[in-house]
């Protein structure tokens, strides 16, 4: 007669033995039992990763599941999106939460956006890759307006004081005017209508325009 051994389950992550055996009685006398093994080991699932800008560096943050296998995390990045460079190394945990942070201070002489990969290098030596992301750079002291788009509020930041913040429609009337009395202004937009608008901030001779969307 036939028969298969029931196989016990077994968690995700954990390196995976499974054998299968046919037990097949030829006569009554001599049993003959044939053989299978299967021996794998499941794969890293990264779940998430991102990439920041912040005042002087970039943040990335990524996010693993079953990764028992592997040795660490090679940061790479790149200011074309196809020529990647080594940015650092992150070990791979083996307990506790699989989230991970890496700080990259922006080199000199990069454009305004960097591209960054994830290396991810097992313990045999193998490796893959994870998805590229972007980051696109603000220069210092530059006039940034976020989140954009925008629902409820806008946040203007690098504004100096004393200068005049204008919010201007899509047909070009100025809709809201205050004078800067700090650094960063925030503004609600929740009543404006959805659409286009300009953020200008005039002060003295100079002027500065940054596009926002209201959905």
């Amino acid at each position: 007669s036939n028969s298969i051994n029931p196989i016990s389950p077994v968690r995700a992550g954990r390196r995976v033995s499974v054998s299968l055996l046919l037990s097949n009685e030829l006569t009554n006398f001599s049993p003959f039992t044939f053989g299978y093994a299967l021996t794998s080991v499941l794969p890293l699932q990264l779940l998430q990763f991102t990439a920041e800008a912040k005042n002087n560096f970039n943040l990335l943050q990524w996010q693993t599941a079953s990764q028992i296998n592997t040795k660490h995390f090679e940061v790479e990045y790149s200011n074309d999106g196809s020529n990647f460079k080594y940015a650092g190394k992150e070990i791979a945990k083996t307990l506790g939460d699989f989230r991970y942070a890496f700080s990259h201070n922006i080199p000199l002489g990069v454009g305004d956006v960097i591209f960054y990969r994830l290396k991810i290098v097992d313990r045999d030596g193998s490796f893959s890759y994870s998805e590229i992301v972007k980051v696109l750079l603000q220069k210092n002291n530059e006039l940034v307006v976020y989140p954009n788009p925008a629902t409820d509020f806008i946040n203007i930041n690098n504004v100096k004081v004393g200068n005049v913040v204008q919010i201007i429609n899509a047909v070009g009337a100025v809709i809201l005017q205050e004078k800067v009395v700090n650094n960063s202004i925030r503004i609600d937009v929740s009543d404006f209508a959805k659409g286009v608008y300009l953020v200008r901030v005039v002060g003295g001779e100079s002027e500065e325009v940054v596009k926002f969307v209201k959905e």
